[in-house]
């Protein structure tokens, strides 16, 4: 999963505005929800072995690492968006 975390490294929001930046914010957890549920399902389950529960634990930590990653991209492409916003405003 770690080849996954470098994918998120690059900003992938560059170029969007606020309007997309924030239709994005929803987006993304609703893919960290659907990226946690078959880890939250596994854990429940009564049949997990010990080996498979610290797996289900370093998938969890690879996904908390990778939306992260994903959140502060966002945050700053918000940041660059709402100075774009600005500038156009004041120009």
């Amino acid at each position: 999963m770690s080849n996954l975390l470098t994918l998120f490294t690059t900003n992938m929001f560059e170029g969007l505005n606020l309007d997309q930046l924030f239709a994005w914010e929803f987006k993304i957890d609703e893919l960290e929800m659907a990226a946690r549920v078959p880890i939250g399902m596994m854990e429940e389950s009564e049949n997990i072995s010990d080996s498979e529960y610290e797996m289900l634990e370093e998938a969890t930590s690879e996904l908390n690492k990778i939306f992260s990653s994903i959140r502060k991209d966002w945050s700053r492409a918000v940041e660059i968006a709402s100075l774009n916003e600005m500038e156009e405003q004041t120009a």
